[in-house]
């Protein structure tokens, strides 16, 4: 009778752990649907974008230039070589001014006025360029910026503004699933191992012959 009460056990807790864990941590989303906004850096352009953050997590603010029509010595002389040493390869500067909104009281999340300059890294047909990390809780935003000077090199740039995770960071709720996701397939093999010796475990002791 023992023997089948562990095997019942067994059996209900090997269920329990292929329970898929997105139900007990939903996936977050990416905070801008369209992720991202054409702007001019020549003639000095602004835009103003509402989005939701459905995850409290760091967001990267990133400039992203195309890369098609330039040589590629053309935008490492005006976007940077991605490198930390010597100011004069880190391309042309660009003066941006920007400031976050809470939509639900209006209050101003973050503000700040900065130059950017150098490539920090690329994706395929572009070259990107960091501005800042926010963090951000859940919430709707509204985003203001602004290009503060004329930068006339990059007149014949077509450049979009980036609102999105920021690279390097993993969201909490994402780590927390991979951890558990590993965590239950070692219960599982543990169980599956117990339960197929207590299957094959002798309930009665055999009828001798005679």
């Amino acid at each position: 009778m023992a023997i089948k009460i562990i095997k019942y056990l067994l059996g209900f807790f090997m269920v329990l752990t292929i329970i898929p864990t997105s139900w007990c941590f939903p996936a977050s989303k990416t905070p801008i649907p369209q992720g991202r906004a054409p702007i001019s850096i020549s003639p000095p352009g602004s835009i103003n974008v509402k989005f939701h953050v459905d995850a409290k997590d760091t967001y990267r603010l990133e400039f992203y230039f195309a890369t098609e029509g330039h040589p590629s010595k053309e935008l490492i002389k005006i976007i940077g070589d991605g490198s930390t040493g010597v100011d004069d390869t880190h391309g042309v500067k660009i003066p941006v001014s920007w400031e976050i909104e809470s939509l639900f009281d209006g209050r101003c999340v973050s503000k700040q006025e900065v130059i950017t300059k150098n490539r920090s890294g690329g994706l395929e047909g572009y070259y990107v360029r960091a501005i800042t990390a926010i963090g951000l809780n859940p919430g709707d935003y509204e985003l203001k910026f602004r290009i503060v000077n004329d930068v006339p090199e990059f007149s014949n740039f077509n450049t979009q503004v980036v609102l999105g995770h920021s690279r390097g960071f993993i969201n909490n709720d994402v780590s927390y699933r991979l951890i558990l996701d590993i965590v239950l397939v070692i219960i599982d093999l543990v169980l599956g191992i117990a339960l197929a010796i207590a299957i094959n475990w002798p309930t009665s002791k055999p009828k001798k012959t005679e």
